[in-house]
């Protein structure tokens, strides 16, 4: 006796957007086969796919399982990894002038800078970023608990050629300049 296999049937993929495929499936096909060939032509991951037909959700088995025939259409639903959403933070600068930034969790101090030299036109180099007395130097903006509406603030460190070295005695003085214009003594004993 001779055992025939059932011819192929087409069924519709309908993707979120609208955009439909065309799949030819044999009546065992199994979900985990049909999402791994979805995974190839529609570049959406096995673990992200959510499939629908007649508003019954196809998990596991085989497709026929789920009454899908010849013509049925299949519906796509990606599912979304959530991020958490970007959050609103003022940056002030030493004049008092504060500007907002939408950042996500993930940014990281560099990146923030470098936003921040587009923006305000202070380069990366010269920036000195305060949060609750802390300078940010490395690593994500949630590491110095950045959250909502924190106010981060922008200190410009200014590069400035030293006046030489005056020598009184045994005493040397050094003119220093800090990052809010400001000129200072230092005494130090040899």
């Amino acid at each position: 006796m001779l055992v025939t296999q059932p011819p192929p049937v087409q069924v519709f993929l309908k993707n979120k957007k609208g955009k439909s495929t065309t799949y030819d499936i044999t009546p065992e096909e199994t979900v985990d086969h049909f999402k791994a060939r979805v995974e190839k032509r529609e570049e959406v991951p096995v673990s992200l796919q959510r499939l629908l037909h007649q508003s019954t959700e196809i998990t596991t088995g085989r497709l026929t399982d789920y009454d899908v025939t010849n013509h049925s259409t299949i519906h796509l639903m990606s599912m979304l990894v959530t991020q958490r959403p970007p959050v609103q933070v003022f940056l002030r600068n030493e004049k008092g002038k504060s500007t907002t930034y939408d950042i996500t969790p993930e940014e990281t101090v560099d990146h923030f800078k470098a936003r921040v030299e587009k923006r305000e036109g202070v380069p990366m180099s010269r920036q000195r970023l305060l949060h609750q007395s802390r300078e940010m130097t490395t690593g994500r903006l949630t590491d110095y608990n950045i959250t909502n509406h924190s106010t981060i603030h922008l200190m410009s460190v200014l590069v400035t050629q030293p006046p030489p070295v005056q020598v009184f005695g045994q005493i040397h003085v050094l003119y220093v300049s800090c990052f809010l214009c400001h000129c200072f003594k230092i005494k130090s004993q040899v």
